[in-house]
């Protein structure tokens, strides 16, 4: 089945989503399959924004924590150790807080939240990277 497409500018025809490391035009596109994604300016890939790493599909939120393996970041809910990185990182779901130390609840865009700490992260992580 194919992807729904968009028309861009009248010129051509764009996916609505791509996903992680595939071929983009435009940020959106990206983040319709991840939240904390964006197309890379260099590469026109999709790529995970600043302080996101991809792991199993997913752009995962770094914290300011070093790691070599899962026990290095128990003492924080919600996270595991990204060995390729060696950086914890929050589990799906969960983005770092604002200063990077500990796992909130996170919303993908167009979320409901209850608090304005769960949007300020996907703020922030989006104004970082933005195409």
């Amino acid at each position: 089945m194919s992807s729904p497409y968009v028309v861009w500018l009248m010129l051509c025809c764009l996916p609505l989503q791509v996903n992680l490391d595939g071929a983009c035009e435009l940020s959106a596109e990206c983040q319709q399959a991840d939240t904390f994604a964006a197309c890379g300016v260099s590469q026109n890939r999709c790529v995970c924004m600043e302080n996101f790493e991809q792991h199993q599909d997913k752009c995962l939120g770094l914290l300011d924590l070093s790691c070599s393996n899962n026990t290095q970041c128990e003492h924080v809910d919600a996270s595991i150790c990204l060995p390729q990185g060696m950086r914890c990182a929050c589990i799906p779901g969960y983005v770092p807080n604002h200063n990077r130390t500990t796992c909130i609840t996170g919303l993908g865009l167009g979320g409901h939240c209850t608090s304005a700490a769960l949007t300020i992260a996907a703020a922030a992580a989006a104004i970082t990277f933005q195409k």
